[in-house]
């Protein structure tokens, strides 16, 4: 199974992780996922979120999710890229891509994996006010 971890300072590119040759022929499923920022947070409008990391726990916990899951689900690649500093409204904050043979191993992977990722990796949600 083949993962791919990626904290950024910069956008989330439109694809940013085709599915990969390795897995072509065996992949029945290439599910993407973006958490894309909405222009309300907590009932007020906002211009944009801001992240911050301590990069390389979050980085080491993110792909021991992504493989733990991976496995579970029979998935073969993940990708996860989460975006960091000050994201403005409509933009992607977090990627995840899972190749796997079907469609439900795929949705499941993706759906454990976000729920994962909130609860215990090292990313925080700082405010909602621009960068001065």
């Amino acid at each position: 199974m083949q993962v791919r971890v990626l904290l950024t300072g910069e956008s989330i590119a439109a694809t940013p992780w085709p599915l990969p040759s390795a897995v072509r022929g065996t992949a029945g499923a290439w599910v993407e996922f973006r958490g894309i920022v909405r222009g309300q947070e907590q009932g007020h409008d906002i211009p944009g979120l801001f992240y911050e990391a301590y990069a390389p726990m979050a980085e080491k916990l993110i792909r021991q999710i992504a493989e733990e899951i991976g496995r579970q689900n029979g998935c073969l690649a993940l990708c996860i890229i989460h975006r960091l500093g000050w994201i403005p409204v409509g933009e992607t904050a977090v990627y995840v891509g899972v190749a796997a043979p079907h469609r439900r191993e795929a949705f499941s992977a993706v759906i454990a994996f976000m729920d994962r990722l909130k609860e215990i990796v090292p990313i925080w949600k700082l405010g909602a006010s621009e960068p001065s």
